[in-house]
């Protein structure tokens, strides 16, 4: 990885990895599904204000820019081992606070507060919600 983020030489033994083939921002697609060279797709939900999680979310980039953002997730029970990332886009001034279910935890706690410019990635156990 080269100062600029960019890859010079990638090879492997097989030399099946070329800097063009390693050139992942020409397959991002910027609406809905994002799309890497390699066919991954992650499903995204631009948001605001407070949300109710759906267990087909896998990233929720939420703008606080005009205010404090909550997300309410779902059962833990509906969702194991499914991680969920959870950006505070930069620029916002306002916390996401992620709530449990009910009585259901987020790392330990009622709630958890992602800063402006911060993320967490949530996955639950069944019972719970953990952050990584």
């Amino acid at each position: 990885k080269m100062a600029d983020d960019s890859i010079g030489n990638a090879e492997l033994i097989d030399g099946s990895v070329t800097p063009a083939k390693a050139d992942l921002t020409a397959g991002w697609a910027h609406q809905g599904l994002l799309t890497t060279s390699g066919g991954q797709k992650v499903q995204r939900r631009s948001v605001s204000g407070t949300v109710t999680g759906l267990a087909t979310d896998q990233v929720l980039l939420f703008d606080t820019s005009a205010g404090a953002g909550t997300l309410n997730l779902p059962l833990a029970s509906s969702m194991p081992d499914q991680p969920v990332y959870v950006k505070n886009k930069a620029g916002g001034v306002n916390p996401v606070t992620v709530d449990g279910n009910g009585a259901e935890q987020v790392e330990g706690g009622d709630t958890l507060d992602i800063n402006p410019g911060s993320a967490a990635v949530l996955v639950s156990d069944g019972a719970a919600w953990h952050a990584m």
